[in-house]
């Protein structure tokens, strides 16, 4: 019995923190929204590291004004992180209809971690240029 009060004190003190980076998120979303400009990445502002999902609104841009090869160094992983999403989207959608636990599937998740890992290391390789 005691392990399982364990987990369930982990389990809520894991929530309290997912809630707590996700109002920081907010707040940080917003500061930068009042001041007329898109938020910069936390990760990139404050270690000066590449985001493995940023570029992907410049490289949409860049598609749409038929410049693609800045489509592509922009972020060249932005059709598999569009067609991810809109997967992860769709399962979740269903499982809400079949009232089920809104919860991906594990191949999803690591497919989130590869193409993340993917992603980022193309960040290295195409260089700050198209951070």
């Amino acid at each position: 019995m005691l392990g399982l009060r364990h987990k369930a004190r982990l389990k809520s003190y894991l929530r309290l923190i997912a809630l707590v980076a996700f109002v920081g998120y907010c707040i940080w979303q917003a500061y930068w929204f009042l001041q007329g400009r898109l938020a910069p990445s936390l990760l990139s502002y404050y270690t000066g590291l590449p985001n493995p999902g940023s570029g992907i609104m410049r490289s949409i841009e860049a598609a749409l004004a038929g410049n693609y090869r800045d489509f592509f160094l922009y972020n060249p992983f932005t059709v598999p992180f569009l067609a991810l999403l809109a997967c992860s989207f769709y399962l979740l959608l269903l499982s809400w209809y079949k009232k089920r636990k809104l919860r991906l599937p594990a191949a999803v998740g690591k497919l989130w971690l590869a193409l993340l890992a993917c992603s980022w290391l193309a960040k290295f390789i195409i260089g700050k240029k198209y951070w």
